[in-house]
């Protein structure tokens, strides 16, 4: 079983749920070899793993990531 991202827990009104296999290496910028993407405006191609599992909580905007959102609680909050 692929467990959700901590923003899927934490109810992040983005979260956009998975996108599907993984991109290419070369067009992810990493190399953990995660099964899915889960994907978000912020991070539209994968949410990085610092996010993904809670060590970074997004509550500031990111050098790598586009625009400017961060995590809000959405209306439900959180899934946990």
């Amino acid at each position: 079983m692929i467990m959700p991202s901590v923003c899927y827990s934490r109810g992040c009104k983005h979260y956009q749920s998975f996108s599907g296999p993984l991109p290419p290496e070369s067009e992810r910028g990493d190399e953990d070899g995660m099964i899915g993407a889960e994907v978000c405006p912020a991070y539209p191609k994968r949410i990085p793993t610092r996010i993904w599992n809670g060590s970074d909580l997004h509550l500031t905007v990111q050098p790598d990531q586009e625009g400017t959102l961060v995590y809000e609680e959405g209306e439900s909050g959180p899934r946990y």
